[in-house]
């Protein structure tokens, strides 16, 4: 089995002028291009610094918008045999440019490359955190230098260190080794039929691992080309990422489900005309909960486009997994499960129900040899198997599972190492995600961290804001929905955090529609819901993979958080109080 650095050096000698990415401005021009030589003779420059500051084997930071430059670095360190540490370009933000001091601090990288820009900064901040022993360059700063002898990476060699978006807790840092991302790169060639003729086109940040492995090192192993947009012109501009896929012919694109949700409500008529969709045949779908009303909502609105309802791809997956545990066929229709919420919460047998949790499965995991993808769901406190339908946490063995946590040897062991009562012969990872196989197929249901626990019943917060959604009006005025728990007299409280635009409903509108959420909710699962904080579009903070940052958001309701409250509205708690031990993290 070929590493990445074989794939890439095998493309330059074979076929060095084949373009191997375009990237596009905040027009959806194209500003840059690189070919399989160019991103070659870059690595190797990289390369022969790498050596001649002794970085092999040692982790190197990475901070760079998505471009060009980010992927010759991160190329360059696998070239050299460093360990690249991909993270996310800080803003002038106080509490950004300390998540890289802590990258640092964690990852034990002594040199960052950077964007020429930010080079600066980032010297009078760690001066300023009285932080030494940092070297901190531009690549335009390293020069032609003669490399010294370098073997090519092995399988068992760390190629990267993939931090965590942050959404439940501090960042942690998975040690990838190159022999992980190749099976999980094969596994998504098979799963997305994908060849060096397929055509990826992504906004996705690069340091996260949906961007990084499913766009740009997929492409980069099978030497076949790639558009990129950035996620900023994405963000202010969805339409872009539309004509962008039509214009260029892409067929492998995707993102979170907000994504989707983002491009129905603020891709106008007018700007959908000319888009043709037709040669998207992958629309994947992952890294938060995935929605059958989006998919099905953005299939209605763009089938007359061209666009396809097969190219829905659910899937899921974790960094941890260096990226994707499973992913739906394409061939077969989406399977969609309305599940009982009551049996859900209680994690009593799955059984259908007229009304309840639309769920969506991310693909079969019937587990075979030829992909080394095992699943299965493992009752939390007392590490056995449960049979299919019943409720647990979702465990993985696979060749796609890092070495673990950098530097956190008991956390790597409690969480890579796992063992399943009645299969002790294996290794498994605890994901913390919550699931169940129904049929063969996998449904995630949420996080066992972020779980809330209503008199003795677990209720995730993804079914709250579910049930809230149901009732929310399709508008683009009406943003993101999230449910917390919080300190409140005699316990704690369900609060829901609504993003609405407001410039067009009064405060009497705005209590009726908290009235009409609520009173869906205890309905739908038989909870009470004390509290409705209406904020502005924009306001709830998520990760960069699209996750809401729940603990966050507890942070921010409190008093002089900043915070900014359109209407709070308050209802009489008339049901059982949230257990304290089931506070989200």
């Amino acid at each position: 089995m070929q590493t990445l650095v074989d794939a890439v050096k095998e493309h330059a000698r074979r076929e060095g002028g084949r373009l191997a990415f375009r990237f596009l401005d905040q027009k959806g021009e194209l500003a840059d291009q690189l070919s399989y030589a160019d991103l070659d003779c870059a690595a190797q420059r990289i390369s022969g610094w790498v050596s001649q500051q002794g970085l092999t084997g040692r982790p190197v930071l990475l901070l760079f918008p998505t471009g060009a430059d980010f992927i010759r670095a991160f190329l360059g360190c696998l070239y050299g045999r460093a360990i690249a540490v991909p993270s996310s370009l800080p803003s002038g933000k106080r509490h950004h440019m300390e998540r890289v001091r802590q990258v640092v601090a964690d990852s034990g990288a002594s040199h960052i490359l950077v964007s020429a820009g930010w080079k600066e900064r980032l010297k009078a901040f760690f001066s300023e955190e009285g932080v030494s022993g940092i070297s901190i360059l531009s690549p335009e700063q390293i020069q032609e230098s003669a490399q010294a002898e370098v073997s090519v990476p092995q399988l068992e060699d760390p190629a990267f260190i993939q931090y965590s978006s942050g959404s439940t807790g501090n960042p942690r840092g998975v040690v990838i080794e190159h022999g992980n991302l190749i099976h999980n790169i094969r596994l998504l060639q098979k799963r997305c039929e994908t060849d060096r003729e397929s055509v990826f086109g992504s906004w996705l940040p690069f340091f996260h691992d949906m961007g990084l492995i499913g766009i740009v090192l997929q492409s980069l192993y099978l030497g076949a080309r790639a558009v990129i947009l950035s996620p900023q012109n994405f963000i202010r501009r969805p339409a872009l990422w539309l004509r962008m896929i039509s214009e260029y012919g892409v067929e492998v694109a995707g993102g979170p489900n907000f994504a989707y949700e983002h491009c129905l409500r603020q891709v106008r008529d007018d700007q959908r005309e000319g888009v043709d969709l037709s040669r998207w045949r992958v629309a994947f779908n992952g890294a938060e909960p995935i929605r059958a009303s989006t998919m099905q909502r953005f299939s209605k609105r763009f089938r007359s486009f061209g666009f396809r309802d097969e190219a829905h791809t659910a899937c899921y997956g974790l960094a941890e997994a260096t990226l994707c545990v499973a992913c739906h066929d394409r061939r077969e229709p989406t399977a969609v499960l309305v599940a009982d919420p009551v049996a859900l919460a209680t994690r009593k047998r799955i059984r259908p129900a007229p009304e309840g949790h639309r769920f969506v499965a991310c693909g079969r995991v019937n587990e075979s040899a030829e992909e080394d993808m095992a699943v299965r769901i493992v009752d939390p406190d007392s590490g056995r198997s449960l049979p299919d339908n019943q409720p647990g946490e979702i465990w993985v063995s696979s060749l796609s599972v890092g070495r673990g946590y950098q530097g956190h040897e008991a956390l790597s062991a409690l969480t890579f190492r796992a063992r399943i009562a009645d299969e002790p012969q294996r290794r498994w990872l605890r994901t913390g995600d919550l699931g169940f196989i129904r049929e063969g197929y996998l449904f995630v249901t949420g996080r066992l961290k972020d779980l809330i626990i209503v008199n003795g019943r677990n209720i995730s917060p993804e079914d709250i804001e579910q049930a809230a959604m149901e009732v929310l009006p399709s508008t683009r005025r009406v943003g993101e929905t999230v449910a917390v728990s919080v300190d409140d007299v005699g316990g704690e409280s369900i609060l829901l955090l609504q993003e609405i635009n407001a410039a067009r409903m009064d405060t009497s509108a705005l209590s009726r529609l908290a009235r009409i959420m609520t009173a869906h909710i205890a309905r739908q699962l038989q909870i009470s819901v004390v509290r409705v904080v209406f904020v502005p579009n924009g306001s709830i903070p998520r990760t960069t993979s699209g996750k809401k940052k729940r603990g966050r958001c507890r942070e921010l309701l409190q008093p002089g958080r900043g915070l900014s409250v359109l209407h709070c509205e308050e209802f009489a708690d008339t049901g059982p109080r949230v257990s304290k031990a089931g506070a989200g993290s």
